[in-house]
Parts: C-alpha cells; structure tokens; sequence
C-alpha cells in the first residue's frame, strides 16, 4: 500500500516534505515503511505518532473554540493512546486518504 508521509523542512524554508512511500508492514507499536531515499531506507513511524490531520487541528485549535492543550486531550481520549505530540522533526503519516484500484481488461474481438 502506497501511504504519504510528511515531515517538517525548516531548515529548506518551507512547513514540510511530503513523500509517498510503500507500507511494509503493521507492526504491534509501529508502521514500517520502504523509503526510495538511499540515506533512508525505511522509515518506522510509532502509532501514537501524531499524524498530519491531527497536527493541523491542535495548531488551528483557536478556530475551534479549544487550547491546543485541550485538542491533545480530545485526540488521545478518542483514540485510546497517549499521542506522542513533541517530535517536530520526525516523520509523520499524512491522513487524507485515496484508493486505487486496478483491474485486468479483457479485449473484445470485433
């Protein structure tokens, strides 16, 4: 499976790098993922990893009428885990969502 990751850039100027990457495997406390990066090759992303929408959320939390405190504690009493919210630097998995699907087509002979 194809999934997006992001992680923060600063240092290039910009919030972030995307970069789609294959998931090897669910792991029990983790994703592992194949890298086409070289001086990366796979990437292990915990599971109380914040992820990207959750990201967006606590850093906008003012539209929200909430504390950026507040929207930790919402996300980690729905999700039944303590998110790991402090790794600025560290990839995380981008959660907007898309599918593909592909099947075989026959030709018909005319």
């Amino acid at each position: 499976m194809l999934v997006t990751v992001v992680q923060p850039n600063p240092q290039a100027g910009s919030p972030h790098v995307s970069h789609a990457v294959l998931l090897e495997s669910c792991l029990p406390d983790s994703f592992r993922l194949r890298n086409s990066y070289p001086s990366d090759p796979i990437i292990t992303i915990p599971r109380n990893r914040r992820t990207s929408h959750q990201n967006f959320i606590r850093d906008n939390s003012g539209d929200f009428s909430l504390s950026a405190e507040n929207v930790e504690k919402k996300f980690e009493f729905h999700s039944g885990v303590k998110i790991e919210w402090d790794k600025p630097d560290e990839w995380i998995l981008a959660d907007t969502g898309y599918s593909m699907k592909f099947k075989w087509k026959t030709q018909t002979r005319t």
